[in-house]
């Protein structure tokens, strides 16, 4: 009888452990998606096929200058089917959605995770002169 108390005990503790170690609801915590421009080189970002509201698709450009930033809600990803990374209009990257790449501005799991506290979060994708490295010429 006590090896069953004991154990109803621990199964209670744990319990109680795992339900105050979660993270809050999604819908209670604040979340910035930012792509920041480290690259010595102006970016324009083309996204085909853009969520903006109200059920609305487009294709849309950004500008990045060096050393600038944009800061979004929600991100990128969701329905987007492809994007250029165009460096000073003369080498690009073409990501597509799951095209199998590792580094993917489409992709989440491609932009830095940066827990501010249980109510905000950043994710954050840097470009670098490795992007441009790697980026092919515009012909």
């Amino acid at each position: 009888m006590k090896k069953i108390e004991i154990i109803l005990l621990i199964n209670i503790i744990i319990t109680v452990l795992m339900f105050n170690s979660c993270e809050p609801e999604p819908e209670n915590v604040k979340i910035d998606y930012k792509i920041i421009n480290e690259s010595g080189f102006n970016v324009k970002l083309n996204f085909f096929n853009i969520y903006m509201k109200d059920n609305v698709y487009k294709d849309t450009t950004f500008m990045l200058e060096i050393n600038s930033e944009i800061e979004y809600h929600p991100p990128f990803g969701g329905v987007e089917d492809s994007v250029y990374i165009i460096f000073d209009n003369s080498k690009q990257i073409v990501y597509r959605r799951n095209d199998g790449q590792i580094r993917n501005i489409l992709n989440e799991s491609s932009f830095e995770y940066i827990k501010i506290d249980d109510s905000y979060i950043i994710y954050e994708y840097i470009l670098t002169d490795k992007d441009y490295e790697i980026a092919e010429d515009i012909e």
